[in-house]
């Protein structure tokens, strides 16, 4: 063989190592950076009922029970509702709260009742005492709308009381009458210790008793625990990180965001190139 072929040949190989031999393959090169985001954590969180709801309540307000075996009441939103069975001695509904009034400063008395069946009426009643008059309690004034602004004392009454009547004589619900002013005027030391009121007795009727008023006071005789909604709360059911803070299209699910967090990732660049050629 020529040797110079051959020496054209070895150059000719050289040549082609250089250029695809693997130590020299910039495919085999790979480089890397490292790269800080900020994610946020959350909890994730569940509406969830922990009490239930209590409805309003509502029960008679009285400290004296006095009705006959045929009178009753119950607790209504709207009053007391009040009925008899029939027109015996024992159809009577009559309850009564103990109270501390000054008689002289007491001018009016009635109820607030609403009549359902169009049958009888309670009154107001005023329990009063005077220290100048021996016993407890004196005697018992009634107020009831037919007789205007007279009030008439119970025939069970103290003697002592009725002579004090302002007047007497039929026609104003008993034979000892007057306004309360003039009461107040006749026996100036005494006190309404109880009021109440009283359908029947001996009355057939049915309504719902409001309450009743003395003056400018008006005492209801329903006692109402407001109703109590039911309760829900918050409670942490699982946790979370992101990019950013998850929504909820429900409303008993809910994501709260608790902090954030530095990651830290790797993502491939191209390598610097070294030993370039000065450039100009």
């Amino acid at each position: 063989m020529n040797r110079s072929m051959l020496a054209i040949g070895g150059a000719a190989g050289l040549v082609l190592a250089l250029i695809s031999g693997p130590a020299f393959s910039a495919d085999a090169q790979a480089c890397h950076q490292d790269v800080t985001t900020t994610e946020v954590t959350w909890n994730v969180e569940n509406r969830i009922q922990t009490a239930e709801a209590v409805p309003a309540s509502f029960a008679p307000l009285f400290d004296v029970d006095d009705s006959g075996d045929t009178g009753h009441y119950e607790a209504t939103a709207d009053g007391l509702h009040i009925f008899t069975e029939g027109t015996t001695a024992e159809d009577q509904v009559r309850l009564l709260q103990r109270v501390d009034i000054p008689l002289t400063d007491v001018t009016s008395a009635g109820v607030d009742f609403t009549n359902t069946s169009g049958g009888g009426v309670p009154s107001a009643q005023l329990i009063i005492d005077s220290p100048s008059i021996p016993g407890l309690i004196d005697g018992t004034l009634v107020a009831e709308a037919i007789y205007g602004d007279n009030v008439w004392l119970t025939a069970g009454s103290s003697d002592a009381l009725k002579a004090l009547a302002p007047h007497t004589g039929g026609g104003s619900g008993s034979n000892w009458w007057g306004t309360l002013a003039e009461w107040g005027a006749a026996v100036p030391d005494a006190t309404i210790v109880a009021i109440g009121f009283s359908l029947g007795s001996g009355v057939l009727g049915d309504g719902i008793l409001h309450s009743v008023d003395v003056g400018d006071v008006s005492y209801p005789f329903v006692k109402e625990t407001p109703a109590v909604p039911a309760v829900f709360e918050w409670v942490v059911v699982g946790s979370g990180q992101g990019k950013t803070l998850p929504t909820s299209a429900d409303e008993d699910v809910r994501f709260v965001q608790t902090g954030t967090v530095d990651v830290v990732t790797q993502v491939e660049v191209a390598c610097p190139v070294d030993n370039l050629p000065p450039t100009g």
